[in-house]
């Protein structure tokens, strides 16, 4: 009866979502989908190119409005060329024209990033909205090395954790992490904010079976960030051949770390070796890919990092682990404790001796390796989109 009267309550509800967008597949677009399944009275979606991705500065805003699960009107803004701090204005000043276009009073607005929270309390003061979630993917201490924009940024996610209705938070630690930023720590803050970290659709995921993979391959998926440690993955390559004579290592997505990447694997003599490619939009060839390595590499660098890792809930880990792929990361991880319980992966220091220990250890042992496979597959089944989104969506369609 619960499930009835929570898709019954998507279905008289209209519902905005708001996102700044690099690749499709992010939470907003499961989100979107998930939704969508559910034929929802309206679902408008905006999507503006997220900045700090350089390849970003070649998109453009767009809307997308849909009446009972149909695509009913589209629209792509100019291309504008402007300073990053104006095309930040531009992406507000649309979010509210395109609202208002569409002649509606939302239910809810979920707005991913403390900007678009903005504008969506805006919109609710304007009498557009009845609730408004602030949907926070990650938390960054130092998000522009600028400190004026830096100042601007943290003083816009305070506004929007203290007038948004809820703030849903990807990682666990975002809480203690604004207390001590913002000091934030009164009941009011913590109260309207939950952690609702990135889910996965076990069922919807295509594997290969459990005997059919490249036992000799590792896999990387994600941004092309110096940070994302792929450089001590290529450096700990010549120490891994010597063990694994057929490792190789694929290489997934996009940045400007890349070319540095590819010198350093050539400087190596490794770069046969590795397999660089474009992000794999299509999410079930991308989980099929994935399932078909050995293991996951996710061995972010503590060294250079403030809390970019620890305050967010990294997509890779869910990617790799429901796609039945045991992870290498660090203790960057501030879930590094519940992978390495579950016997779901393995935590490394940031050392080229440790990773590549950690990877010979698993691949020169079949049997190992396929309990961390089998133990992977079942720590991700502990999250699901659609439980998550039941506990969560259902509570503030209720208000």
């Amino acid at each position: 009866m619960i499930g009835v009267n929570f898709v019954q309550k998507i279905k008289e509800s209209k519902i905005l979502i708001i996102v700044h967008e690099h690749v499709t597949g992010g939470v907003a677009h499961v989100l979107r989908d998930y939704l969508l399944e559910k034929t929802p009275k309206r679902l408008v979606f905006i999507a503006h190119p997220l900045l700090y991705i350089k390849e970003s500065y070649a998109k453009s805003s767009y809307y997308e409005q849909y009446d009972k699960g149909k695509l009913t009107k589209s629209e792509k803004a100019y291309h504008w060329r402007l300073p990053e701090p104006i095309l930040y204005v531009k992406d507000f000043l649309y979010t509210i024209f395109w609202t208002f276009k569409t002649r509606s009073r939302y239910s809810v607005i979920i707005a991913l990033d403390p900007l678009n929270a903005v504008a969506g309390i805006i919109l609710r003061c304007l009498g557009r909205a009845d609730i408004v979630v602030h949907y926070c993917i990650d938390y960054f201490p130092t998000r522009f090395q600028n400190p004026l924009m830096n100042w601007i940024y943290h003083s816009i996610d305070k506004f929007a954790v203290r007038y948004s209705d809820e703030t849903w938070n990807l990682g666990a630690r975002m809480v203690k992490a604004r207390a001590e930023d913002h000091g934030m720590t009164g009941e009011e803050y913590k109260k309207r904010q939950y952690h609702v970290p990135i889910g996965v659709w076990m069922a919807k995921i295509k594997r290969y079976s459990p005997l059919k993979f490249d036992k000799n391959k590792l896999i990387y998926a994600g941004g092309f960030i110096p940070y994302m440690g792929i450089d001590l993955v290529i450096q700990a390559l010549p120490k891994i051949i010597k063990k694994v004579p057929r490792v190789t290592l694929d290489i997934i997505g996009r940045g400007d770390a890349g070319e540095d990447w590819k010198k350093l694997a050539e400087k190596l003599g490794v770069e046969k070796r590795i397999s660089f490619e474009d992000w794999m939009e299509e999410r079930e060839a991308f989980h099929l890919r994935l399932s078909g390595a050995a293991i996951g590499m996710a061995p972010f660098n503590y060294n250079i990092l403030d809390d970019k890792v620890k305050n967010a809930d990294p997509g890779k880990i869910k990617d790799y682990t429901s796609s039945g792929l045991p992870v290498i990361t660090t203790k960057a991880v501030y879930t590094h404790k519940q992978i390495e319980d579950a016997g779901a992966g393995i935590i490394i220091d940031y050392t080229v001796d440790s990773l590549a220990n950690a990877v010979i250890k698993l691949l020169t042992n079949p049997k190992l390796l396929l309990e961390y496979r089998k133990n992977a597959l079942k720590y991700a089944k502990q999250f699901d989109w659609d439980k998550l989104y039941r506990e969560n969506l259902g509570r503030v369609l209720s208000k």
